[in-house]
């Protein structure tokens, strides 16, 4: 019954959604100063259009538009709506990268886990980091624009024509095995992994990103694993690491327990620097009040801890003091 409640008074707030002022004093009401706010069906362009790759950017481009004229990309230094980019193809990204840094985008989206893998292998990947993207993460790196990732759908599900699953199942069709394998952790470990080991930051040492909604259960397990290949002597393909990956994480990544999760354990095995609060009400990770979190997961921790997750950290990754 409670959550029915809850459930009717956010659909009472529907109005909110798409009224950047009203939505503004929702946030007034609900005690958020600043918010990084995420699409949902733009994160599937890259699968739903792997081989028309035009098509993946004219839908992207008309999503940008559409985004930026209706709310803008940072309406009032406090709703920050990131443009979604592809790395399908690096010149059309580069282009509408340098679009939406002219009007005026100061963070923009990619999808998480592996990059298209272009023209010729739309059905492939490429990390990240592939020095095949220099050239959009040199301007990432010259603009100081960050980079936002979400928990979305990717191709991941192909994997499972080697474990007796359907390689072509879709998202809302996953069973446990491919839910637990393809959904969240595996691309958000990849997106860390690749971005730290084949340098990225030691080629763009300005480029900093988020993490949104695939929380940190898998956290500490990447990082340790990380430090070990590096303790091991194992170096980046592209570069040549000068510091463990764990310090390097901590450097230019953010990222967002769920609330259910042990916040304080993943504060004392990661470091305090890169964890931020969020939330996606009315989703199982979500809260109805976003200010509950700090009695329901921060208790016990120092005062200054609990400012930088629910204030500075992100604020100094947007560039905004709260």
């Amino acid at each position: 019954a409670e959550r029915k409640a809850l459930i009717a008074r956010f659909k009472e707030q529907e109005v909110a959604w798409g009224d950047r002022d009203l939505r503004l004093s929702l946030m007034d009401e609900q005690g958020i100063h600043a918010a990084l706010m995420f699409p949902g069906h733009v994160l599937s362009l890259e699968y739903e259009f792997a081989e028309d790759v035009d098509g993946i950017y004219a839908n992207a481009r008309a999503y940008n538009r559409w985004i930026h004229a209706e709310v803008g990309y940072a309406h009032e230094r406090r709703m920050f709506l990131p443009p979604y980019l592809s790395l399908a193809d690096v010149e059309l990204a580069v282009e509408e990268l340098e679009r939406v840094i002219a009007e005026g985008a100061p963070v923009v989206a990619i999808v998480t886990g592996h990059a298209h893998g272009g023209r010729t292998n739309p059905r492939g990947g490429r990390s990240i980091a592939d020095p095949i993207f220099d050239p959009f993460w040199a301007r990432i790196d010259e603009a100081g624009v960050r980079v936002a990732t979400h928990v979305g759908p990717t191709d991941y599900q192909k994997y499972g024509a080697d474990l007796s699953e359907d390689p072509n199942a879709v998202l809302r069709d996953f069973d446990g095995l491919q839910w637990a394998l393809y959904w969240g952790d595996r691309p958000a470990m990849e997106t860390v992994a690749s971005a730290i080991m084949h340098d990225l930051f030691g080629r763009f040492p300005k480029v900093r990103i988020c993490l949104a909604e695939q929380g940190t259960v898998w956290l500490p397990y990447i990082l340790r694993k990380l430090d070990a290949t590096y303790f091991l002597g194992r170096q980046a393909r592209f570069g040549r690491l000068e510091r463990r990956p764990s310090e390097i994480f901590r450097d230019h990544f953010v990222v967002a327990p769920f609330p259910e999760e042990n916040v304080k354990r993943v504060v004392a095995e990661v470091g305090i620097e890169p964890i931020v609060f969020g939330s996606d009400f009315p989703h199982g990770e979500g809260l109805a009040f976003p200010g509950d979190y700090v009695a329901a997961q921060l208790g016990g921790l120092p005062q200054e801890q609990v400012l930088a997750i629910m204030r500075d950290n992100l604020g100094r990754f947007l560039g905004i003091q709260a």
